[in-house]
């Protein structure tokens, strides 16, 4: 027989290597205990149990991956399936079946274009059965997260509206899916409307690497869209004065490897952990992430403004790729954008010609950046002054991890976008008088 191990759990159990989002790599040094922890709030809320089954697709070198998509699934006895790359993840998607998928918001993102796009190709008679079917979608959705039955008239239109329009979205997933788990960056309200309108659950949720990694999450019955829900068991939340989210429990890691200065920075006298996320708490303990602290652009006048948000919010364009916002210490915001190419032939603006164009030809088209400016005006439309985007930069390549300008988890390294565009963003400001 094999000697028995001792340990406790208080010893080091990994190293985590932080995104780098606002600056260079961390590792975090996690017990046993802190993801046993995190395992522990994470089933509370799940749910999960045997007969679940995950498709694993995300960076396991990422703690949201380790964390909630393999050792809780574990300790639920639940089973992982791995796709075979990100390029069949659609195919294994159909091939499995889960009951669970982890994702981030750019996938989902993707799978939002690819409807739209759908619809907005359609006869104008489909598109009205559409917006009719997402109204009461939505409504019957509304009920659902606040734990309340679905009146009888609204089920029983859904029943139709499931047939002719959703159960398109739903075979995405495959037969057997419960609900997806998105994580590692904030979900846009109109791509969770939509889910939700389809009865796919998304429990959207909040975590750092630093807290093993979930500190709060979305539940059945008690979902806030726009939120990342109420903190998980045995973790407590409140905010500083400045707004900064802080967090507290059993799973705030041990520390930053060999960063004594950064550690004391990072987690107080009190224990508590210092997110470095600027958020609202209401009245009922649900959470609304702002933005990176860091992230928190000051204009030039001193106001703030979340870039985040708004880079949420132009994802929700079926024309926009990917976004980064801009303006630090500037008069006015702007933005580099990435076209998405595929609703453009698709959909070609009028005058504009796409086919067998290159799009590092299209993105220069002037009359492509009129369509855009359009867009842009309409994006603005309902926003603050301070909120709106000026002008913007188009570009052919799109963000990736293999230039940097990606996390793992798909989150912009804001510092890196701008640094890889520094030409084209001072020739932008320039032309404007700044």
């Amino acid at each position: 027989p094999m000697p028995a191990i001792s340990g406790n759990r208080d010893e080091l159990a990994t190293f985590i290597y932080t995104s780098g989002t606002s600056g260079p790599s961390k590792g975090v040094m996690l017990s046993h205990d802190n993801i046993i922890a995190n395992c522990e709030s994470n089933m509370a809320a799940l749910n999960l149990d045997s007969n679940d089954m995950t498709l694993s697709f995300l960076p396991v070198a990422h703690s949201f991956e380790r964390t909630a998509g393999y050792y809780t699934v574990m300790l639920a006895g639940g089973t992982i399936a791995y796709a075979e790359g990100l390029g069949q993840i659609a195919a294994n998607l159909l091939e499995v079946e889960p009951t669970v998928v982890l994702t981030v918001p750019r996938l989902l993102e993707a799978v939002y274009s690819r409807v739209m796009r759908t619809v907005e190709s359609s006869p104008p008679a489909r598109q009205r059965i559409f917006r009719v079917a997402l109204a009461i979608g939505a409504r019957a959705a509304d009920y659902r997260h606040r734990g309340r039955p679905v009146p009888l008239h609204l089920s029983t239109v859904m029943t139709v509206f499931r047939r002719l329009v959703f159960s398109k979205i739903r075979t995405i997933f495959g037969s057997h899916l419960r609900y997806l788990v998105s994580g590692g960056a904030p979900l846009s309200a109109e791509i969770n409307r939509l889910f939700a309108a389809a009865e796919i659950p998304i429990v959207e949720g909040y975590g750092l690497t630093e807290a093993s990694p979930v500190v709060s999450c979305n539940l059945h019955g008690s979902t806030r869209i726009g939120t990342v829900g109420r903190p998980l068991e045995n973790i407590d939340v409140r905010t500083a004065a400045d707004g900064e989210l802080l967090v507290r429990g059993r799973n705030v890691m041990k520390g930053y490897y060999r960063r004594d200065s950064e550690t004391r920075e990072a987690i107080d006298a009190d224990g508590w952990l210092h997110t470095g996320d600027i958020a609202q708490i209401d009245a009922e303990g649900y959470i609304r992430i702002i933005d990176r602290k860091k992230d928190i652009i000051v204009l030039s006048g001193g106001k703030n403004v979340s870039a985040a948000n708004l880079e949420s919010r132009l994802a929700g364009d079926p024309f926009i790729a990917q976004a980064c916002v801009i303006g630090d210490r500037r008069k006015h915001l702007a933005a580099i954008l990435v076209p998405n190419f595929e609703t453009l032939a698709a959909q070609p603006p009028d005058n504009v010609l796409i086919d067998q164009r290159q799009p590092a030809e299209l993105v220069n088209d002037r009359t492509l950046r009129e369509f855009f400016r359009g867009r842009i005006r309409e994006f603005n439309r309902p926003l603050s002054d301070v909120e709106r985007i000026v002008d913007f930069v188009l570009t052919e390549q799109p963000f990736s991890q293999d230039n940097g300008e990606l996390t793992p988890t798909m989150k912009i390294r804001r510092r890196t976008v701008q640094e890889h565009y520094q030409a084209q963003i001072e020739a932008l400001y320039r032309t404007r008088g700044e």
